[in-house]
């Protein structure tokens, strides 16, 4: 199975609708999955710092824990590309703030298709 191949029957979505996906974990068991949508938004980016309010993967997937679960998460960040190539999905300048307080580890992958941690 392909990557593309992977994310499609895990989320449901293929690319090019959606190329940014993020999955939380909590002891080994994925809590939750989110992916980008440009066409939508949301208040509370404002207060966050975005300048523009679209839905990042990793905004979705956090939204999707329940509060009482929103401790010793793990992070994992993947993006493919609409040819199915593995590409960079370090969060972005606005992301990465709140991510580094909500997330014991934070891993994404590079521009090889490398799944790396975020020091």
């Amino acid at each position: 199975m392909t990557p593309i191949e992977m994310v499609a029957y895990i989320t449901g979505l293929r690319p090019p609708c959606r190329t940014h996906f993020s999955f939380i974990t909590k002891k080994n068991k994925v809590i939750a999955m989110g992916a980008e949508n440009r066409g939508k938004t949301h208040p509370k980016l404002h207060s966050l710092g975005y300048p523009y309010p679209t839905i990042h993967s990793e905004f979705d997937a956090y939204r999707r824990v329940r509060k009482a679960d929103r401790s010793d998460l793990t992070l994992y960040n993947i993006r493919i590309s609409p040819n199915g190539t593995v590409g960079m999905s370090k969060p972005c300048k606005y992301c990465l703030p709140w991510v580094i307080d909500a997330f014991k580890h934070i891993y994404y992958t590079n521009e090889h298709g490398e799944l790396i941690k975020y020091v």
